[in-house]
């Protein structure tokens, strides 16, 4: 069974963490955007995703919406801009404050509470998405989120510094 929200999570966890040397596809990312972005379709995902997403040095990186020209703003729209500038600049700050000691569920578990779960997000409102994630941090450590995805035939697929995607 395909799990669309521990994916996203997990490209995001990629995004925070370049020097994982994780790169998610741009298929992944546009998904994640479409999926934690409310009232982000796949189309203006996948475009804002092309604009946006570089890879460089083996690490991902997400630029500015400011940077991108006035036409493209407009069929992305500003609304879904301003979100998308809200979670850059979260993962960007994450990144800043971060190191080496900081578990992943401690990250998921800041990302759900200070973004993903307020108004203009994915799992704003969506109760049944927010259970499985509160149900899932508190009880087990993310190595075991981890594990579990694993197990049950997820993959990750690609090399250090190259593209990866999780799939089943």
């Amino acid at each position: 069974r395909d799990e669309p929200p521990a994916k996203a999570l997990l490209t995001l966890a990629a995004l925070a963490h370049p020097d994982w040397e994780i790169v998610p596809s741009p298929h992944d990312v546009a998904s994640t955007l479409s999926r934690v972005i409310a009232d982000m379709d796949p189309v203006r995902a996948s475009l804002l995703t092309r604009i946006v997403y570089r890879r460089s040095q083996g690490k991902p990186d997400l630029c500015p919406f400011a940077d991108i020209n006035p036409d493209m703003k407009e069929r992305i729209t500003y609304a879904l801009g301003e979100r998308y500038e809200t979670l850059r600049e979260w993962l960007l700050a994450y990144r800043a404050k971060s190191g080496p000691e900081d578990v992943l569920d401690y990250f998921m578990a800041r990302l759900f509470g200070e973004v993903l779960s307020q108004p203009g997000f994915g799992f704003h409102g969506n109760f049944s998405q927010r259970m499985l994630f509160y149900w899932h941090l508190p009880t087990r450590s993310c190595s075991a989120i981890g594990r579990s995805v694993f197990n049950s035939g997820w993959t990750l697929e690609g090399e250090a510094g190259g593209n990866a995607s999780i799939s089943r």
